[in-house]
């Protein structure tokens, strides 16, 4: 005998019951699994930081008691040995040919050039431009009235840091705002940008300059969350090193109507690149900015905020735009490279190089590539210390000026002045929980935690002093994220003071970003800042090596 089974389709409530019970259980595996991840993220800092006390125990740079002898090793550079003093721009003018050189201009004591001074336009480089010299002689004297009037400078790098904070507060501002265009997509450019262009700026009662000057701005998105803070901590951090090669960077917000209005007006005529639409699931760039940037916003509403006129609006990286950017390996500094190979990690590794002394260098002081070799060396030191993750030879390095043919001109290039130079950009890939990727430094420290030699042994004196500065403490208390209350006991029982680095960064950097990069990310900055100073400490003990691993 069959026993046939009558299905009763379950109530409304216990169906409820179930939806109730199911997402309970849903949410509170999602709670663990990110209490998981944040026992995980503070065991890995923790773990630096307990590793960093351990190499301080042995290291004449770390060791507390010891700061003669630190300092005494860290003023050892020889200038005469090196072949420059100064900087390596005095080295640029002694080995770059002049074919490379834009347009002669003075530079005041401060290091900005002044426009009206410019002879020799019709140099090599110039000759590749269809432009006459009376045309390139006025874009320089419009270029000094408006960094007079907005304190921007696109010619002078290193950058003034005096003018800073005038720059900023005008690319800012968004009553000087005219229009925002999309940065199209191509092989070498993946993440979601736009330019900010400026209303005419009126220099006196019968003269404005239309389109005074162009800005790159960065936004948070699906795959890239710290993009726009990350430009602007790395710009913070560049002027505390007193390094001064990343250009004028500021915290704006920029309403999300006025980027969907951009988006409608230019999506036709904005370039896509096939892979890159695919990895975010889009058949447009319409699409591509609907699902990586505005769904995103939804649910990270940490980046959102309400203007003057309160309107919503997404915090952005306003970045000053640099004349005449060219890529580092298209200019006569270049090294031999070849692309994703890590070999030009060697050019450091100066125990290898001990027996190939020439004259008391390493072989390459001797090469063409001379001063592009002490570039890459401090960069090095640049990013491990900010932990960008996206640079080599061959991506995201740049200089101003250094190409003699093939330029391209539009109706605003300018040459830049004078020899070329380095220049910092794009440090949106920085200030993760992780290690640096692709950097010679991060590669040392791996090795030498392994117990390998180092391998990163060339360090640029004035910055390691500098980094030694700002890791000492700034006699200012610790307060965190407490009360005045919680913070003033917690100060008499421990004295937990900061660093001098963390002090200031905090009294630059706009408190929105802090919403953004979280202290834990930033706390690292510190811990691979007295990394570098425990590398050079070991490498200064060897005496092989000692008189080699400071350069000006």
């Amino acid at each position: 005998m069959r026993y046939s089974v009558v299905r009763t389709r379950p109530s409304r409530g216990r169906r409820l019951r179930h939806c109730v019970l199911i997402s309970f259980l849903a949410l509170l595996l999602m709670m663990l699994s990110l209490s998981i991840s944040f026992y995980n993220t503070r065991r890995s800092v923790d773990s630096l930081k307990m590793k960093l006390r351990e190499d301080a125990a042995g290291n004449p740079l770390l060791r507390e008691g010891a700061a003669q002898t630190a300092w005494s090793l860290l003023n050892t550079e020889n200038g005469s040995l090196w072949g420059y003093v100064g900087g390596i721009d005095s080295l640029i003018e002694k080995r770059v040919d002049r074919a490379y050189w834009g347009p002669t201009m003075f530079r005041s004591n401060e290091g900005t050039v002044n426009e009206s001074t410019v002879t020799n336009v019709v140099s090599g480089r110039f000759r590749s431009l269809n432009m006459s010299e009376a045309e390139m002689k006025r874009r320089y004297i419009r270029h000094q009235l408006v960094k007079e009037v907005t304190g921007c400078d696109s010619l002078s790098v290193p950058f003034n840091p005096l003018h800073d904070s005038r720059c900023i507060n005008f690319m800012t501002n968004s009553s000087n705002w005219l229009d925002v265009v999309p940065i199209g997509q191509n092989v070498d450019q993946r993440t979601i940008k736009f330019r900010l262009l400026f209303k005419p700026l009126r220099i006196n009662a019968s003269y404005s300059v239309e389109y005074p000057l162009e800005t790159f701005v960065k936004v948070p998105q699906k795959y890239f969350v710290l993009e726009a803070a990350s430009e602007v901590v790395a710009f913070n951090v560049d002027r505390l090193l007193l390094v001064n090669r990343v250009p004028p960077t500021g915290l704006g917000c920029l309403p999300l109507n006025t980027l969907r209005g951009s988006v409608n007006k230019y999506k036709h005529n904005t370039s896509t690149f096939k892979k890159f639409l695919q990895d975010s699931k889009a058949e447009n760039y319409e699409q591509w900015i609907e699902k990586d940037l505005f769904h995103f916003l939804r649910r990270a509403k940490h980046h959102l905020r309400k203007n003057g006129n309160n309107q919503t609006c997404v915090l952005v990286s306003i970045q000053l735009k640099i004349a005449d950017v060219v890529h580092f390996l298209e200019t006569p500094m270049r090294i031999p490279y070849r692309v994703f190979s890590d070999t030009w990690f060697d050019y450091f590794d100066l125990r290898a190089n001990v027996g190939e002394l020439e004259d008391g260098l390493p072989t390459f002081a001797h090469e063409r590539h001379y001063p592009g070799v002490l570039h890459l060396a401090a960069l090095a030191m640049f990013d491990y210390v900010i932990g960008n993750m996206d640079r080599s030879p061959f991506k995201n390095n740049f200089v101003v000026g250094g190409v003699a043919n093939q330029l391209v001109s539009d109706n605003t290039t300018l040459l830049h002045p004078n020899h070329p130079t380095f220049v910092y950009l794009d440090h949106g890939s920085s200030f993760r929980l992780r290690r640096p990727e692709r950097n010679p430094i991060a590669k040392s420290h791996i090795g030498f935690e392994n117990g390998k030699e180092d391998t990163f042994c060339l360090f640029r004196g004035p910055l390691l002093r500098r980094i030694q500065e700002l890791t000492g403490p700034s006699g200012e208390v610790t307060h965190g994220n407490k009360t005045k209350k919680e913070a003033y006991g917690a100060a008499h029982n421990h004295r937990s003071t900061e660093t001098l680095f963390t002090h200031m960064l905090r009294e630059r950097v706009p408190p929105e970003v802090y919403s953004v990069i979280d202290s834990s990310n930033l706390d690292l900055v510190v811990v691979r800042m007295k990394e570098l100073l425990a590398m050079a400490g070991r490498c200064l003990s060897d005496e092989r090596i000692r008189r080699t691993v400071l350069f000006p």
